[in-house]
């Protein structure tokens, strides 16, 4: 029996490891510190879709050719994506909470630019500025591939799974500029 559960564990730990994988991410500090971090317990995440292109199309005309249902889906959708990237940054970042705290002293806004196109699952830029200033502290690029196609996988469970992966790598970017 303990042998069967071992087996389980290795297989299950095997599937995640070769799932991670086929996503190849980049997650780094293209301009200035995150030194001012150092001590701040709760961080304002928020999401801009403005400049959004998914598949090539702005967002506007992408869900202009759905029908009701989906759009309405689909901003859910956006809401999920937000949960998943703070709650996995979370896991990671443990002395610095990430999440809707609008009346914190610092903010970090992620840009959402591109959501599957041809080489790219999921590309944002991520600016740190003071709450209700328009001055930059730093901003962190993030952009994502996928290596290998999964059949029969939407645009909503990719986009979830890059998202878990994201926010994890995120968080484990802050801890560690914070360290340095």
């Amino acid at each position: 029996m303990k042998r069967i559960t071992f087996l389980a564990f290795i297989a299950i730990i095997s599937f995640f490891s070769v799932e991670a994988q086929n996503y190849l991410g980049t997650q780094k500090l293209k301009e200035g510190s995150l030194d001012f971090l150092k001590g701040v317990k709760k961080l304002n995440v928020v999401f801009d879709y403005t400049d959004l292109i998914i598949n090539g199309k702005t967002e506007e005309y992408f869900t202009a050719t759905r029908e009701e249902k989906w759009k309405n889906n689909w901003d859910n959708d956006k809401i999920r994506f937000y949960e998943r990237f703070v709650r996995n940054a979370n896991i990671e970042s443990t002395k610095l909470l990430l999440g809707n705290f609008p009346d914190t002293e610092y903010m970090a806004t992620v840009k959402v630019l591109r959501m599957i196109d041809e080489s790219h699952i999921y590309v944002a830029e991520v600016k740190f500025t003071q709450t209700n200033s328009t001055n930059i502290l730093a901003v962190v690029s993030i952009d994502y591939k996928k290596h290998t196609v999964s059949t029969g996988w939407t645009l909503t469970r990719t986009i979830n799974k890059i998202m878990d992966i994201a926010g994890k790598q995120f968080g484990k970017l802050i801890v560690k500029q914070i360290k340095s």
